[in-house]
């Protein structure tokens, strides 16, 4: 199995819920997780804001995401690994199959409206 056969069913989900935030466009934000995806696909991961740091930071004040992500909840793809992402800046909900019921609908909205509180663009 190749990992990189998931990434652009993570990437529809995430071009589908993606915000703006800290003050640049949605296409910055898609930018960057592509970006990413082709550092993980090439083996290249960063692996930024992934330390005991960074979850203190978060912790302490808070996550602000790039984007919310409905995903898979399959293991074998973290979206955090496959966008080569750090903590706090994707905001991930993870559901078996793909499938958004209330549930899953609500914590997307929680992602896109609460902790993205000036969403200017859905694709």
């Amino acid at each position: 199995m190749k990992l990189k056969s998931h990434a652009p069913h993570l990437l529809a989900f995430a071009m589908a819920l993606a915000a703006q935030a800290f003050g640049g466009p949605a296409e910055d934000a898609l930018k960057s997780l592509h970006d990413g995806n082709a550092r993980f696909v090439a083996g290249q991961s960063r692996h930024p804001n992934s330390g005991i740091e960074r979850v203190t930071e978060t912790g302490a004040n808070g996550q602000k995401p790039q984007v919310t992500i409905l995903g898979c909840s399959d293991s074998r793809v973290p979206p955090e690994r496959v966008f080569d992402v750090g903590v706090g800046e994707v905001f991930v909900v993870r559901v078996a199959g793909n499938v958004a019921d209330g549930d899953e609908i609500g914590s997307s909205e929680y992602g896109t409206h609460h902790l993205n509180k000036s969403v200017k663009k859905v694709c």
